[in-house]
């Protein structure tokens, strides 16, 4: 995945996250969305290997299904 295209759906989450009312889960989907986005700037700034992207969409896939499980619809 391409750091832009990561950033993107990063947004995208975030936005999806504006309509969530669970608050605990809430907050820790936020920081994880946080840290993502920070290693995802990173990737842009330094460049980025396979090690890097792997780990970032390892990252992006487990939130993903947190978010599935709040009953977001990514």
């Amino acid at each position: 995945a391409r750091p832009e295209n990561l950033q993107r759906k990063i947004e995208e989450l975030q936005k999806a996250l504006g309509n969530q009312t669970d608050p605990k889960k809430l907050n820790q989907l936020q920081r994880d969305l946080e840290k993502l986005q920070q290693a995802a700037s990173d990737m842009m700034n330094n460049g980025s290997n396979s090690e890097a992207r792997d780990n970032m969409a390892q990252s992006l896939a487990s939130l993903a299904k947190q978010a599935e499980a709040m009953g977001l619809d990514l």
